[in-house]
Parts: C-alpha cells; structure tokens; sequence
C-alpha cells in the first residue's frame, strides 16, 4: 500500500506545473528519503505516513490553496511520525523537512 501511495506522490511532484525545477528535485530527493527510511516499517505503520504524506503534497500544490487545510494535513503527517523519534530518528527529520518545504513554498 505505501508503495503505490509513494508512486502517487511522486507523479504529483512531477505532474505540477507550480514547482520550480529546483523545488521538485528536492521534493522528489526527500520523498525517496521517506520511502526508504518508511521500507523497515510496519506496513499499516508506513502506509499512514505515505498517506498522510500524500495528502500534505496534495494540499499544498493545489493552485489557491486552503492554508488552514494545507497545515492541518501538515499537523497529520507531522503527527503520523510522532514516537518515533527514538526508533528512527532520520524518518522523523525526513518528515519534518519535507512538511516544511511543503509549507514554504509560498504558493
């Protein structure tokens, strides 16, 4: 499930036309960060941050996005890796990187 989830992600980062090429480049670098550090993971486990993940992507390449949706699905995704911060550390600033990236965009 995580796997397709990471899949649509990746099309939409590809698809959009409101990055910037350096923008998608990094947004594509951490969400293959993602996907490796989510691959040891409990599926269920990997499959809420992917999801949560792509809803956040979702939200904020959206043309005249909503900034309270856009940052409560930021909150979930934030919230998705919540206790793990001692079990996998790099997943947890993966995160945290790609939700602020998401949230600077300022599109």
């Amino acid at each position: 499930m995580a796997t397709n989830t990471f899949a649509r992600i990746e099309n939409i980062l590809k698809e959009t036309e409101v990055l910037t090429p350096e923008k998608r480049e990094e947004l594509l670098a951490l969400l293959e960060k993602l996907q490796a550090e989510t691959a040891s993971m409990d599926s269920a486990q990997a499959g809420n941050i992917a999801t949560q993940a792509q809803a956040a992507a979702e939200h904020a390449l959206r043309p005249g996005h909503d900034d309270a949706a856009l940052q409560k699905s930021l909150g979930g995704l934030a919230g998705s890796v919540t206790g793990f911060e001692t079990s996998h550390p790099r997943l947890v600033q993966v995160v945290n990187t790609f939700c602020t990236v998401l949230s600077n965009m300022g599109i």
